[in-house]
């Protein structure tokens, strides 16, 4: 589906453009800053990070030339200062959660929209983190939609984990005392604010108050039986789920738990035995896999057999279950094209979103030494955004002679 980061920075830049910006002042978290960082390479636009006193970790992923030093400064407020910057120096500002939340409404919108579609059967709740404000008015805005174009008969509830600090929630815990409370600490606007309640109340919602100790249990479960590795302040909506199971445990029932932010725990490995994994095996698991993008058999047998000889074919797994399967051969040049050439990659359904794809490709890259290339469709944009995020770069168009 493409991280919601990647979207949200792709929509951002295009309207730093349209509205005739060259220069761009970001704040937010790693993954956002990121990803805008990508985009903004892409059409040649600056890039100006502030950095304050406790972003450590600024300094360690961006380059001096972005950064905009501001740790030893005695300041009011760090978003207040940004702020300013932007306006004083006519850059496009970019504050996670605090601007441009219309942009971010829509791509999650068409996040929820896809995810309601993808699901087999209709989802009863979706599980979230209360962070902004806007994820939950988006989710709500994609379910109305949705059920109004008949896609859906029934809303699901969506459920917000927050945290549980007697500076923030009132000893009852009710939503709307909660929302007032925010409004009152001008954490958001009205417009959020406003939309909140309606969604918490049209969907049957409720926020839930978590521990730190069940987020400490949740990170830790997460990792064991999930493979995902999230951080104590990405693990909300799941701490949220886990509590309301506990207190009311529900069977037959279809859940989505929404993280913001994860990294898929996965064992990455070579293939050398291949009475383990036949050749059959191995294209069954691709041709499963690819779907439509796959080849006619004979042609991928080929691929696998002199994959197996002289390149690399890579197995994604995780709890000794194959989720991903990656295909490499060797094309015998040295210079003239790139030595590999990876031909297939797929990983299964349910895995899908999780980063098994590209912790694949970035293995391949490593075994190959770099050199290598790889085909995409001209119309999977979303593929080809993915490998260019990676340092893949489109050089031509590739095209086979079948005859008049």
């Amino acid at each position: 589906m493409g991280h919601k980061h990647d979207r949200i920075a792709e929509v951002l830049i295009k309207d730093l453009l349209a509205q005739g910006y060259d220069t761009l002042i970001a704040h937010g978290s790693f993954n956002y800053l990121t990803s805008l960082v990508y985009f903004a390479r892409q059409e040649n636009v600056k890039v100006v990070i502030p950095i304050f006193k406790y972003e450590r970790w600024k300094s360690r992923y961006f380059s001096d030339e972005m950064l905009l030093d501001f740790r030893k400064t005695k300041l009011e407020s760090a978003s207040k200062t940004v702020v300013e910057y932007a306006r004083e120096n006519a850059c496009y500002l970019a504050y996670e959660g605090y601007t441009n939340t219309h942009i971010s409404q829509m791509v999650l919108e068409e996040l929820t929209e896809e995810v309601l579609q993808a699901s087999s059967n209709p989802i009863d709740d979706f599980y979230i983190q209360f962070g902004y404000g806007y994820t939950l008015t988006s989710m709500y805005n994609a379910m109305l939609k949705s059920w109004v174009n008949g896609r859906i008969t029934t809303f699901p509830n969506i459920m917000c984990g927050t945290f549980l600090n007697k500076d923030y929630l009132i000893a009852n815990g009710d939503h709307e005392d909660w929302l007032t409370s925010a409004q009152k600490r001008s954490l958001f606007d009205q417009r959020l604010i406003d939309q909140s309640r309606d969604a918490l109340r049209e969907t049957h919602g409720d926020i839930i108050r978590v521990s730190d100790e069940l987020l400490k249990e949740s990170v830790s479960l997460l990792k064991r039986y999930e493979r995902v590795i999230v951080t104590r302040q990405e693990a909300y909506a799941f701490a949220a789920f886990l509590q309301r199971q506990r207190e009311q445990p529900e069977t037959n029932k279809n859940h989505v738990i929404v993280l913001n932010d994860g990294i898929s725990s996965i064992r990455i490995e070579r293939i050398h035995d291949f009475k383990r994994y036949s050749k059959e095996t191995i294209l069954d698991y691709a041709k499963t896999w690819l779907a439509q993008y796959s080849d006619p058999t004979i042609e991928m047998v080929e691929a696998i057999e002199q994959a197996m000889e002289k390149g690399y074919i890579l197995i994604a797994s995780t709890h000794d279950k194959v989720e991903g399967i990656c295909v490499v051969v060797h094309t015998g040049f040295a210079e003239f094209i790139p030595t590999y050439h990876l031909a297939y990659i797929g990983i299964t359904r349910q895995t899908k979103g999780r980063g098994v794809g590209t912790e694949l490709i970035k293995r391949a890259i490593d075994l190959t030494g770099e050199k290598l290339s790889l085909h995409v469709d001209l119309d999977n944009q979303k593929a080809k955004k993915l490998y260019e995020k990676m340092g893949f770069r489109h050089v031509y168009n590739r095209m086979i002679y079948y005859g008049e």
